[in-house]
């Protein structure tokens, strides 16, 4: 309790006058999810938003390069282990959709620490010019049976095609 608290105590003081506030979170071992494949229209909100599908979110995080542009990754932590698992397992058997595009996010574990901001939702809506006249398409598993599905299918099976061609390239090439 008394980490926990110290936590949020120190959370957003500037320390030494550098306008730069201190980012203190507490820790939540083994619940963290790594997100691949993130549309560029989806920010943190909504990377949170679909997450909470799941179980109750504490961050969600869509990382960016030099420029603010989205790079297709991110981390969402859950409260409990037991709902980045269900993340884990639940997207692996089934295609899960956050934009239009049926191409489905990828999730695994993650032990990886960040302390990346991510892409902010003022951000994206500048990312989403062209994107407001199209209908928002809410996250979603896609339907089994569906051409969306089938589509979802289309695309997992090509990663996972160049992903298996990589490493056999790689092991030719290691022993080269």
């Amino acid at each position: 309790d008394e980490a926990l608290r110290a936590c949020y105590d120190l959370d957003g003081v500037e320390l030494f006058g550098k306008g730069r506030p201190l980012r203190v979170r507490p820790a939540h071992l083994n619940s963290t999810v790594h997100v691949m494949d993130i549309p560029a229209e989806c920010g943190n909100k909504c990377l949170a938003e679909a997450f909470k599908t799941f179980g109750e979110v504490v961050r969600a995080v869509v990382f960016v390069d030099e420029k603010a542009h989205p790079t297709g990754k991110g981390i969402v932590e859950f409260k409990q282990k037991k709902n980045a698992v269900q993340a884990v397992n639940e997207c692996d058997k089934r295609m899960f959709l956050l934009s239009k595009v049926p191409n489905p996010i990828r999730v695994e574990f993650s032990d990886m620490v960040d302390t990346n901001m991510g892409l902010p939702e003022s951000d994206v809506q500048k990312l989403r010019l062209k994107e407001q006249e199209e209908e928002k398409f809410p996250p979603r598993f896609a339907v089994q049976g569906e051409e969306e599905w089938r589509m979802s299918r289309e695309f997992r099976d090509l990663r996972n095609r160049q992903e298996r061609e990589r490493k056999e390239m790689e092991e030719r090439h290691k022993d080269e």
